[in-house]
């Protein structure tokens, strides 16, 4: 180890190690970071022992291109850590990585990369069903993947976890027909990150030369906006690298008329996880009173999202006036619970709930996307009784949401798309709307 990042978040002790190794001719080299497989104990005890070698310089010479060394503290190449890893990138930064534990039997001096030899090209076999075919990268470092193509295909975009953009457009391939109902046919805000998580960050949803052909063009208000329709549109946003996707709560055919709801859940710092499944809980039984049946996602961060599948009938003045009417009554009968103001100083100790989602324009990060931030988190579907368990969001990842629905017997959210429910003259009359 060579360094290793502050926590963020309601993380404890740090974020990720820095890793390095020994080359053939005894140089110390950067090999990329590690944030993920470590137990609460395993991050506070770390930290404390990474505090006693911290060092003012960098212990190694040259960095990657790409490489995300802002706000790292050095330290002293004393310690050796375990990993999991799938592999490297043509960088030599290690991707996938995973923390199995401390090595206290072996030096620093002993972790060494040894360069394998060229291998003879393998006998040309017939891939079996289910096995992903092999992606060439060409020395540009492009590469096409399901008819698009990806420039700087290698590219990190998850330093702490070494997944590249060809990484994140696997994972949209394998999830396409779980995300696209959610995603496509919705005007978009996107988040963007070229050089990935670490690098600068910004917002786009107007069209620009930059965004290729198969991401939809659409005009609101005089001005050209963005949709996608297919994997083909998914995948030309990460060439252009969109870690998030925002929809719009309508479809792109009756903008003015949304056809869901979303009832943001945003913990006050500190606050246990327990707090938020129960206040999810707690919507849900008042939506079900009213006879609006919901549904529930992480947002891939540290809250929870209730969303309420409309006939396209009503509004955005009408809806927004609605969720902010069903967030005021929680909030007045729970204060010492809950807050429907948006300020930070009246957040503490409370969940704010946040109905602002819900105005014309607004959006909410959409079911399945990932999050521009360490962890590579996803915002994931969740059944109402995983919520009763108090299952936790932090294990929604890319890495693992593919197996999560190739495991699944059913669809969290298949009925999203079927009901048709509204909100009737008898409900807004409860609210006095």
């Amino acid at each position: 180890m060579i360094g290793f990042s502050d926590p963020v978040g309601g993380r404890q002790g740090l974020g990720a190690l820095v890793l390095g190794y020994y080359d053939p001719a005894g140089e110390l080299r950067y090999a990329g970071r590690v944030g993920t497989g470590f137990s609460d104990a395993q991050l506070v005890n770390l930290r404390a022992r990474l505090d006693q070698i911290v060092r003012s310089a960098r212990p190694v010479r040259t960095l990657p291109k790409g490489a995300v060394v802002k706000g790292v503290h050095w330290i002293e190449p004393e310690l050796v850590a375990e990993i999991r890893y799938a592999g490297w990138t043509s960088d030599a930064v290690v991707r996938h990585a995973a923390f199995l534990g401390l090595r206290e039997d072996k030096t620093a001096k002993e972790v060494v990369r040894d360069m394998p030899q060229p291998a003879p090209p393998p006998e040309p076999t017939t891939p079996s069903a289910g096995q992903r075919p092999s992606v060439t990268i060409a020395r540009d470092g492009s590469t096409t993947f399901e008819g698009v193509r990806l420039t700087h295909a290698d590219r990190v975009l998850y330093p702490d976890e070494g997944l590249t953009k060809l990484d994140l457009a696997h994972y949209y391939a394998d999830i396409a027909q779980w995300a696209l109902p959610h995603l496509a046919h919705r005007v978009l805000s996107l988040v963007r990150a070229p050089n990935g998580v670490g690098g600068e960050l910004f917002y786009q949803k107007h069209a620009g030369i930059a965004v290729p052909e198969a991401v939809r063009r659409v005009e609101v208000d005089g001005e050209i906006q963005l949709a996608i329709e297919d994997l083909a549109g998914l995948l030309s946003l990460v060439q252009i690298g969109v870690l998030e996707i925002h929809p719009w709560g309508s479809t792109v055919d009756k903008l003015e008329t949304p056809d869901r709801i979303t009832f943001d859940l945003d913990p006050d710092e500190g606050l246990p996880w327990q707090r938020v499944t129960a206040a999810a809980l707690d919507m849900r039984a008042v939506l079900t009173g009213i006879g609006l049946e919901s549904f529930v996602k992480t947002t891939g961060g540290k809250g929870l999202h209730i969303v309420v599948p409309l006939v396209p009938r009503r509004n955005w003045d009408e809806i927004k006036a609605f969720t902010k009417a069903i967030v005021e009554d929680m909030a007045a009968r729970h204060s010492e619970r809950y807050t429907a103001n948006q300020l930070k100083r009246m957040r503490r100790g409370r969940i704010y709930l946040d109905y602002l989602r819900n105005s014309r324009g607004a959006t909410a990060v959409g079911a399945y996307s990932t999050r521009a931030r360490p962890g590579a988190t996803v915002s994931t579907p969740l059944f109402w009784d995983e919520v009763e368990s108090g299952i936790r969001p932090e294990g929604f990842t890319i890495t693992t949401i593919p197996a999560r629905l190739a495991a699944l017997k059913s669809d969290p959210w298949a009925d999203i798309g079927k009901l048709r429910q509204s909100i009737s003259p008898a409900i807004r009359r409860k609210y006095g709307l």
